[in-house]
């Protein structure tokens, strides 16, 4: 029997989140205005849902583990993420946080894409006299795209990161101030709302390659015993490159309940080369899209499994690479549950 698969409409999921905390019952850092804040930071914004969670030891663990420095206290609790929405669908991620400074705390709202890249910052509180300087479009136009380890390199004076944020002079202190907040902002999200971003994630990847209206469906184990067995069948019985306790498989149906194809994430090692690869299947196993965002494009890692688009891997003997054994094991673990899930 295959594992049970477990409906989540991505717009069924925003609609019964949590609503929007009241000036009570309003959680740590979360936003003051959130219409006027999530405009300034997404203006074609059509709408926004709020998740809130409680950050508890073991994930304030998780983070320490991500970051060389780590959270105060204080930080623990309940915080909030703001999904946003554009035309009704979610397009991206708004997280506040907060940070001890000289003139007093300092808070920083971000806009992050579905794979924790930033996209944007505002201050919702601020007093140094260096806040329109950071806050400047330049300098948050230097940030678009940097993910937790360009933040943590540019931290390091003389790096190469650093030297391309050109920070202006005198203001260096509350410029440090925001690249770790950025960094903890990422970990926290990383480590709070994993699940709620990795639907997201599966929901975008899935729209974008197939253009229409997508539920993802999340299969509960893909590697359950008829998993394995098909596994072992197919020359794949022992764990290879791929962590398979990691795994996350989403079915993809469309409006009507039909399926489309399949959203597999992949967290991948082999020798010194790791990639989080994402990928996106047809029923029938064809590859769509296959690709970690951390990876620039010339990366031989991202070039090696974005040769796969366009292409189904049959059989074990066809493998060559260890990539092509990731392949290989994705299409199986799809092709295996049949158009039926």
């Amino acid at each position: 029997m295959h594992a049970p698969l477990i409906f989540l409409s991505v717009l069924t999921v925003l609609a019964v989140m949590p609503p929007v905390a009241s000036a009570q019952t309003q959680a740590f850092c979360a936003l003051r205005d959130p219409v006027r804040n999530i405009r300034d930071l997404a203006p074609r914004m059509s709408g926004y849902t709020s998740i809130v969670r409680r950050i508890g030891k073991t994930h304030r663990l998780a983070i320490d583990r991500a970051l060389p420095f780590t959270l105060h206290f204080d930080e623990l609790g309940q915080h909030t993420l703001y999904v946003v929405q554009e035309d009704g669908r979610p397009a991206g991620l708004v997280h506040v946080r907060s940070e001890a400074h000289t003139w007093g705390l300092v808070e920083v709202a971000w806009l992050l894409d579905f794979d924790l890249r930033i996209r944007d910052f505002r201050f919702q509180k601020c007093r140094d006299r260096g806040r329109l300087q950071i806050e400047a479009r330049a300098f948050r136009a230097r940030l678009n795209g940097w993910g937790t380890d360009q933040l943590l390199a540019a931290l390091v004076p003389g790096s190469k990161a650093r030297l391309a944020l050109d920070i202006p002079a005198g203001h260096e202190a509350l410029a440090d101030l925001v690249l770790r907040n950025g960094a903890k902002t990422i970990a926290a999200t990383e480590a709070v709302w994993k699940e709620d971003v990795a639907l997201l994630k599966a929901y975008q990847a899935a729209r974008t390659a197939f253009g229409v209206h997508v539920v993802p469906m999340v299969v509960a184990r893909p590697y359950d015993e008829a998993a394995q067995v098909r596994l072992q069948e197919g020359g794949l019985g022992d764990p290879g490159d791929i962590d398979r306790e990691k795994v996350r498989l989403f079915r993809i149906l469309d409006g009507q309940g039909a399926g489309l194809g399949w959203v597999v994430e992949t967290p991948w090692t082999a020798g010194q080369g790791s990639a989080r690869v994402w990928w996106v299947l047809t029923l029938d196993g064809l590859v769509l899209s296959a690709a970690d965002a951390a990876l620039p494009t010339h990366d031989p890692l991202a070039r090696a499994f974005a040769g796969f688009v366009g292409r189904t891997v049959a059989s074990h003997e066809d493998c060559l690479t260890a990539s092509d054994l990731a392949a290989y094991e994705v299409i199986l673990l799809c092709r295996m549950r049949g158009p039926g899930g």
